[in-house]
């Protein structure tokens, strides 16, 4: 097994390591002899090495799920450098076309679910970049599960700044989604606040307004209030919020 090394190119390394012993067991790899997969089986003896053992990132996780998926439906590397685009054919297949393999997929991924296999899949979606970002720096799927909802053309900034600030997963998304509204990542917004989750959602709710009449909050609030009284109290209690809002913003 070769060396491992760090950097971009270190996922790939691992991924082009071949096991010479058999971690799936007798019986999986008769499943897949009995398929009629003898030159496959090498693949999932690699992957399973490599879970079990290389400890492969989150990217190289993602393409581990594809080059899987690709050899349950006769698709091979090419013969030199595998591109992202080769990966990527993997989004459109998915465990529920090759049933019969499932399980030794799975297994070969170091006994996850679904969910979490699809999960590691999906991250093939990233552009060329912000992969080659990720997996240079080791990011988790959950933060890059965030990024995802970016357009590709932010996403590598965005990883950039993760990295250099060490943002975690919840205040990453928060950025995403207001990248999303806003369109641009602004040095504001990357700036971690600790500003309440409330507080925020107020704002948005504030700024962006609502398509609810007054009468449709009126008879919303004597619903879920019970009483006339209580629902007017309510609108007191948000009333004098906003006039303390407005005497504090006055006094800065």
């Amino acid at each position: 097994m070769p060396p491992k090394r760090s950097g971009p190119n270190r996922t790939l390394d691992i991924l082009s390591s071949i096991g010479n012993q058999d971690f799936l067991g007798a019986e999986v790899m008769q499943n897949l002899r009995d398929h009629g997969l003898r030159g496959e089986a090498s693949v999932f003896r690699q992957a399973k090495e490599n879970t079990s053992r290389a400890g492969l990132n989150a990217i190289g996780m993602a393409r581990q799920a594809a080059l899987l998926l690709l050899a349950v439906h006769d698709i091979h590397p090419p013969m030199g450098p595998t591109s992202h685009d080769f990966y990527r054919q993997a989004l459109d297949l998915d465990l529920r076309g090759k049933r019969e393999f499932t399980t030794e997929i799975l297994s070969a991924m170091g006994g996850m679910g679904r969910m979490h296999f699809s999960r590691f899949k999906a991250l093939l979606k990233l552009s060329d970049e912000a992969l080659e970002l990720a997996d240079q720096h080791n990011l988790d799927e959950r933060v890059l599960r965030v990024i995802l909802t970016l357009p590709g053309e932010h996403q590598p900034e965005m990883i950039q700044q993760i990295v250099e600030r060490n943002l975690t997963a919840k205040q990453a998304e928060e950025i995403c989604n207001q990248v999303m509204d806003t369109g641009v990542i602004d040095e504001e917004s990357l700036t971690p606040s600790d500003i309440p989750k409330e507080a925020k959602q107020t704002i948005k709710l504030l700024r962006t307004g609502t398509k609810a009449t007054p009468v449709d909050i009126a008879r919303g609030l004597f619903e879920q209030e019970g009483d006339l009284v209580s629902a007017r109290l309510l609108v007191q209690k948000l009333r004098k919020i906003l006039d303390e809002v407005d005497s504090y913003l006055y006094e800065e």
